[in-house]
């Protein structure tokens, strides 16, 4: 059995696919309910997945909606080249585990790398 996830009357999204309704009620598939969180066996958050960067984003299922403005907010903000940072951060680590670097000091030196990414692209467009 799988959980029918679709948006409409609470009734529908809240529905396995074996017709038990309400959750766990009557079946042991999971079931969001974005309607009545109540009435719901999994709450999923916002989530905003690229380039190998998952940001997730939760109100517990209170606040669906603001979940998913966030969500979009996020998405606007992130950057297009984000999948450059990730392979940035994850050479940048690879040398940093080599040399023992404490973890404190790495976040300073990231960003550091990540202005010199931007940098050398303005000298680019120059």
């Amino acid at each position: 059995m799988a959980a029918r996830l679709a948006s409409g009357s609470c009734r529908s999204v809240c529905t396995t696919t074996s017709g038990a309704a309400g959750g766990w009620y009557g079946s042991l598939t999971p079931v969001k309910c974005a309607i009545s969180p109540a009435s719901a066996s999994a709450l999923l958050g916002g989530v905003v997945r690229r380039s190998g960067v998952t940001v997730a984003v939760s109100t517990g299922g209170r606040a669906p909606a603001l979940a998913g403005l966030l969500r979009e907010a996020l998405e606007a903000v992130l950057p297009d080249d984000l999948g450059a940072w990730v392979e940035i951060g994850e050479r940048a680590r690879a040398g940093w585990k080599q040399r023992g670097l404490p973890m404190g000091e790495r976040r300073p030196l990231l960003l550091k790398a990540l202005q010199e990414l931007y940098a050398a692209k303005e000298k680019v467009l120059r």
